[in-house]
């Protein structure tokens, strides 16, 4: 008798758990909505605007850095060719300086004795004037006034080249400082040849490899901002009540779980589906939500990148119930 009745004692709770297993697994999505969020950050791509090879990579994916870190160093060809050039074309235009100078200083000396030509061509001719009529001939007359033309034609001929010649060297100077500044500017962008941290953060995924060459503008290492990490949910399609901003969520990873909420929801899937490459995963829909905590380094438990489960209760008397265990957890 005993025996059969714990056989019916097991059978019955048997179909009990069975029938509260069926009931969790069909009926759950009637009490809260309940998907995946991929943890995430404000990642920085790090890159330069020439090619570039790499000579040393001091980090690996994970690594905490801080701000002004060497994450990497190397050299550039294409680098070494620029400067070469503009180095070439500060010679030229330093070159051409030298030349308008010298024919500066050359008009300049030659402009005082030009005028004086020219006043006492003037002065010869009202000197002509004066005498008799009879005294020159038309002739005569001639050769005096030819001088004068000529004399002044000669000054201002100096005067005009000595402008232009100016003219000439402000544009040239101004060229050769635009090509320094270009060269510094190179320089700045080059660092010394080292790539370093813009802010304190973990290094990423995507970083390049010892002696591999980098093409300008390709990523040679990602940094992400530890003091900004969230967390992307793709909102499930089979929900009861749509999500709006500033509703409670709980994080959930593994045993740890903790509260956070909808800061902003973002008409587009493509966050996470970028990284769906899976062959047989299904095709991301909906919208976008992004979820943030009180307090961020909350989240630094969370790898960045990882997998979360994201649950939304439909009804507040179960979000404090979930905070209810949540204390009674902490405190135990």
């Amino acid at each position: 008798m005993n025996s059969a009745r714990s056989v019916r004692i097991i059978y019955g709770l048997s179909i009990l758990g069975l029938v509260f297993f069926l009931l969790w697994y069909f009926a759950r999505f009637t009490f809260f909505l309940e998907g995946t969020g991929r943890v995430s950050a404000k990642d920085y791509f790090l890159s330069e605007p020439y090619n570039v090879k790499i000579k040393n990579i001091y980090v690996v994916p994970g690594t905490n850095v801080e701000a002004g870190d060497v994450l990497a160093e190397f050299e550039s060809f294409q680098v070494d060719q620029y400067i070469t050039d503009i180095l070439k074309a500060i010679t030229e235009q330093t070159t051409k300086e030298a030349d308008l100078k010298i024919r500066l200083a050359t008009a300049i000396a030659s402009k005082t004795t030009g005028f004086k030509r020219s006043d006492f061509a003037a002065e010869s001719v009202r000197k002509m004037e004066r005498l008799p009529q009879g005294l020159f001939s038309n002739q005569d007359r001639i050769p005096f006034y030819r001088e004068q033309a000529m004399a002044k034609k000669d000054a201002s001929t100096v005067s005009a080249e000595i402008d232009e010649i100016t003219k000439q060297l402000e544009i040239l100077s101004n060229n050769r400082q635009m090509l320094h500044d270009r060269i510094d500017k190179i320089r700045k962008d080059f660092q010394n040849g080292q790539i370093l941290a813009p802010i304190d953060g973990i290094i990423g995924a995507r970083l390049a490899n010892t002696g591999a060459t980098v093409i300008a503008g390709e990523v040679i290492a990602e940094v992400f901002d530890k003091k900004d990490i969230y967390i992307d949910w793709e909102i499930p399609l089979g929900r009861f009540i749509e999500p709006k901003v500033g509703d409670p969520v709980f994080i959930v990873s593994g045993f740890a779980t903790m509260e956070g909420k909808i800061s902003d929801i973002y008409p587009i899937s493509t966050k996470l589906g970028e990284n769906q490459k899976e062959v047989f995963s299904s095709a991301p829909q909906g919208q976008t939500a992004r979820i943030r905590v009180d307090y961020p380094e909350k989240l630094e438990k969370f790898a960045i990148d990882s997998l979360v489960t994201i649950r939304m209760n439909y009804n507040t008397i179960l979000d404090d119930l979930f905070r209810f265990f949540m204390g009674w957890f902490a405190k135990s």
